[in-house]
């Protein structure tokens, strides 16, 4: 199923290198970077549900700040719309609130590194503002949990063979063109959960999840700054 998502990755960004150009327009190169707001969606749910199973109270969640960068390469179609394949590092995760565990106060971030590849179609309004969406995969590189709890720290790094990846979500979002510099804001969803299987091991540590409530998403808000070459 891994094998098979690949290739489908893969032949969406081969399919819109090989897509020509609208008459007169000339495919333009872009860099960018910028800042991630991330959380995962129904997290609290999960860890609440999991609470009543171990000695840990419900978890409230705050949104991780990190770092994405990447290029883009824009093939116009028509005079408005263009296809926009992307490959970006985006660094993605979740803090928790304070909470219980084993009767102290902890509190842990999850900080996962993933490489994202958004297949957009741009819709060009004028000379300045554009609105795009579309589907994305993600690839999983590393990861880690690092908890907190009485003074102490500890770090759990997340092994791979317990994540989907590639995953895929959807991306909305807009530019603002400022002559060559942009300035953009896009917010991901991610569609696929997080975990593959009931497990996130490290060398040391074992974190469990029940199967039927290991079910979390990637959503990030995505600040991004860049340059039209």
């Amino acid at each position: 199923m891994k094998g098979l998502k690949i290739v489908l990755a893969a032949g969406m960004a081969a399919l819109a290198l090989s897509l020509p150009t609208g008459a007169g327009a000339a495919a333009s190169f872009q860099l960018k970077g910028g800042v991630n707001l991330a959380d995962f969606s129904d997290f609290e749910m999960v860890t609440e549900q999991s609470a009543s199973m171990s000695n840990v109270s419900a978890i409230g969640t705050q949104r991780l700040v990190g770092f994405a960068a990447g290029a883009a390469l824009r093939l116009p179609l028509t005079g408005m719309i263009a296809l926009q394949p992307e490959a970006l590092y985006s660094r993605k995760g979740v803090k928790t609130d304070t909470y219980e565990l084993f009767g102290q106060e902890a509190s842990s971030e999850w900080r996962m590194n993933y490489i994202d590849v958004p297949i957009l179609v741009v819709l060009t309004l004028n000379d300045r503002i554009d609105l795009y969406g579309g589907p994305y995969a993600d690839f999983y590189l590393d990861g880690e949990v690092e908890t907190k709890a009485a003074g102490l720290s500890g770090t759990v790094d997340i092994d791979s063979d317990g994540l989907t990846s590639p995953g895929y979500g959807a991306v909305v979002g807009g530019a603002v063109h400022f002559g060559s510099f942009l300035v953009e804001g896009r917010y991901y969803h991610g569609i696929s959960d997080i975990l593959d299987t009931d497990t996130v091991s490290g060398d040391q540590s074992e974190i469990s999840f029940d199967e039927e409530i290991a079910s979390f998403h990637h959503r990030v808000i995505q600040i991004l700054f860049g340059i039209t070459l």
